[in-house]
């Protein structure tokens, strides 16, 4: 039986269009040291020698699209530099995502019973998105739906309670009574359709992915929890705001009557890095042995190279964070754009090797380079072909000379009022200056 949760490795014909494009659009490692704690919950999770467990990862509503994708590309990279139990090349791992929107409690039992199965051999990890179980919220059964019973209720009403409002006598019954009977979908439990809905409900997909699949009847018994029932075999995270959170609290207000999330799972947070890390993270950027040996030397207001260091440093983090909110990007995803082009301008950027100096106009100029800003003349190279329209005139001039024969008036926008973006195979990055300066001739209008 194939579970419809399952994620199938990219490789696979049955890989999904998302799994593909996760596969393809990879991410370095770098960027997971960003989140010091997601790593080490990855591989945790998928480490057979680590106890399975149910945890709530707890991230800001901004990055959470983030995380997301940090946690599904690391899994499914073929990168050589990001090897470990999370990965799709670990044959031990089988991955499972909580994914559909036709989902009942047959479904939920199914795919739980497949995960059961693979513990012969793998390593089973179920991932899920609290937005998604929202969604889904209380499945109903193909059939006749379980539910669960709130014991107190239930016992009074057994005891004759109801039955006094009645005015009928109480009935006996025995305390110790099996609170899980009846507890399969095609059980009939007795007076069904009488039933308050504050007395019995369908449960929850939280309270299945408590239960892993299980049938489960809470007890009336004193202390009694979830993890008396089912010990984790399935090692599952769930990733969630606090927002998502509170909602989830308030949709199984029913089950935490019985069901305390703080004993169920283990809630790990995820905060955005403090300007502190980012820093941290440059500073070891630059004493990477590959970088070092370059000996860069940095220069801004007369400052000794390690301090004009710090201070560029400091700059850079605080024009990220101005350019995140004037493009309304998340600031985190921003700063990583920055921090892997700077990485690999360190190493690839000739013109960076060739004068081995960092100062705010490089680091200007890489901005431009990254996000779709305004680039202005005084941070641009002395050589740069586009100081020459810096003076229209002179700039008029040298199209002319150059066989341009209309008349050449700046009535456009140039490219310095404009976005900056890369085109490969451009001369100057923008359309209209990258036509050949030449105008053709209508060969039709030419005197034979």
């Amino acid at each position: 039986m194939t579970a419809s949760w399952t994620v199938w490795n990219p490789r696979s014909s049955r890989a999904s269009a998302e799994t593909i494009e996760f596969s393809k659009n990879p991410i370095s490692k770098d960027e997971y040291q960003v989140f010091q704690n997601l790593e080490r919950i990855l591989m945790q999770i998928s480490s057979s020698r680590t106890p399975a467990s149910h945890q709530l990862l707890v991230v800001p509503e901004e990055i959470k699209p983030l995380v997301t994708k940090l946690i599904m590309t690391r899994w499914a990279t073929d990168a050589k530099d990001m090897e470990g139990p999370w990965s799709h090349k670990n044959r031990d791992l089988a991955l499972f995502r909580v994914a559909g929107s036709d989902i009942t409690q047959n479904t939920i039992i199914d795919n739980f019973e497949s995960m059961k199965g693979s513990l012969v051999n793998r390593r089973p990890v179920l991932l899920a998105d609290m937005a998604d179980l929202l969604k889904i919220g209380r499945p109903n059964g193909r059939e006749k739906p379980f539910k669960i019973k709130d014991p107190v209720l239930s016992s009074k009403r057994a005891a004759g309670f109801l039955g006094e409002v009645e005015g009928k006598p109480p009935v006996a019954k025995n305390e110790d009574d099996s609170d899980n009977e009846d507890s399969n979908l095609d059980g009939e439990n007795a007076d069904e359709d009488e039933e308050d809905i504050d007395q019995a409900q369908l449960p929850h997909i939280i309270w299945w992915i408590s239960a892993e699949g299980k049938v489960v009847q809470p007890k009336k018994t004193k202390g009694w929890s979830m993890r008396q029932e089912v010990s984790p075999r399935i090692p599952t995270l769930i990733v969630t705001t606090q927002k998502e959170l509170d909602a989830m609290e308030q949709e199984a207000a029913f089950e935490h009557r019985f069901m305390n999330f703080q004993d169920t799972f283990q809630t790990t947070y995820l905060d955005r890095p403090s300007d502190d890390d980012k820093r941290l993270l440059f500073e070891d950027l630059f004493r990477r042995p590959e970088i070092a040996s370059l000996h860069y030397s940095f220069e801004h207001d007369g400052l000794s190279s390690d301090d004009a260091r710090r201070q560029l440093i400091g700059l850079t983090i605080g024009r990220v964070e101005q350019i995140s909110k004037q493009l309304k990007v998340e600031s985190t995803y921003a700063f990583l754009k920055i921090y892997i082009a700077l990485k690999k301008a360190l190493t690839d950027d000739v013109e960076l090797r060739r004068s081995r100096q960092i100062n705010s106009s490089y680091l200007f100029r890489l901005f431009a380079r990254v996000f779709p800003l305004p680039l202005s003349y005084e941070i641009l190279r002395a050589d740069d072909p586009m100081q020459k329209f810096r003076d229209h005139e002179r700039a008029a001039r040298g199209l002319q000379e150059a066989g341009y024969e209309a008349p050449w008036t700046p009535n456009r926008r140039s490219r310095l009022d404009q976005p900056y973006a890369r085109r490969s195979g451009s001369r100057t990055q923008d359309p209209q200056l990258d036509r050949p300066y030449r105008r053709r001739r209508n060969r039709k209008n030419v005197p034979a």
